[in-house]
């Protein structure tokens, strides 16, 4: 397994990780990073400002770790061309991490920036483990019962889209 670094950040086969010296260098440049990063500049900052972990998993059933120090903020990437739910993914791993979760964020559609302003001020201030699933709509249900069936009582914020008005 080889690891790939862009602009200091670690990519493995499916995991991202951002310390808290990426997030100070993707932020150097403010204006550059609000148009590359804009619905994730909030957790970039909190990794820089409040010491959270902060970890992007994407589809594939590749196993990975619940992150060794909180607060953690986990993203699970399942947003790409075809939304695969909760069987995309490594399930071990995924039970792991939302027995460790404390909260939760369903983010279904377009990237909403309070949706993750939320989960960056549960792990800021909170000191809370935070999972941000970003998923496609016919997807979102799904998550919810794989996370349900590990922690049924996981306070969870669900982003949806507004339902279209009938013409």
């Amino acid at each position: 397994m080889t690891a790939f670094t862009p602009c200091a950040i670690t990519v493995l086969p499916g995991v991202c990780t951002c310390t808290r010296q990426d997030a100070r260098n993707l932020l150097k440049n403010r204006p550059e990073a609000r148009a590359r990063f804009r619905h994730l500049l909030p957790l970039i900052e909190v990794v820089k400002d409040f010491a959270v972990t902060y970890m992007t998993v994407f589809q594939g059933r590749h196993e990975h770790n619940v992150p060794a120090r909180g607060p953690w903020i986990v993203v699970l990437g399942d947003d790409t061309f075809d939304a695969l739910g909760p069987e995309g993914f490594h399930s071990p791993s995924l039970n792991a991490l939302f027995s460790a979760a404390d909260r939760a964020v369903i983010v279904a559609g377009w990237p909403e920036r309070d949706a993750y302003r939320t989960a960056a001020t549960h792990a800021a201030r909170g000191r809370h483990n935070v999972i941000v699933i970003e998923t496609r709509t016919t997807q979102h249900e799904a998550w919810l019962a794989a996370l349900r069936a590990v922690k049924p009582d996981i306070g969870t914020l669900i982003c949806l889209p507004a339902p279209q008005e009938a013409a």
